[in-house]
């Protein structure tokens, strides 16, 4: 059964705003690549999320804690430290 994740967006354009969910299953590997990037490396695309200023290793730490308590089938949403927002995705 495929597992996914949730991530909250934040953004002031209202299509880009909201939770994104992400298959656990195709996640090969997690890293912050900036202060204020996490990138998401998949079987197919990669997924690099835009923090808020140097939260990056907050927002890691806290997917890396909903992929850990995925269940089978079920969504796990990422529940981000205070003061952290996921701001942009960019899928390449």
């Amino acid at each position: 059964m495929t597992n996914f994740i949730s991530i909250p967006v934040t953004s002031t354009t209202a299509y880009a705003a909201g939770p994104r969910l992400v298959n656990v299953n195709t996640i090969t590997g997690i890293f912050a690549t900036a202060a204020n990037a996490v990138t998401l490396f998949t079987a197919g695309e990669n997924i690099v999320l835009t923090t808020t200023a140097a939260k990056a290793v907050e927002v890691l730490n806290a997917i890396n804690t909903a992929i850990a308590a995925t269940p089978g089938g079920q969504v796990v949403a990422v529940a981000l430290p205070t003061g952290s927002q996921v701001t942009s995705v960019a899928i390449a």
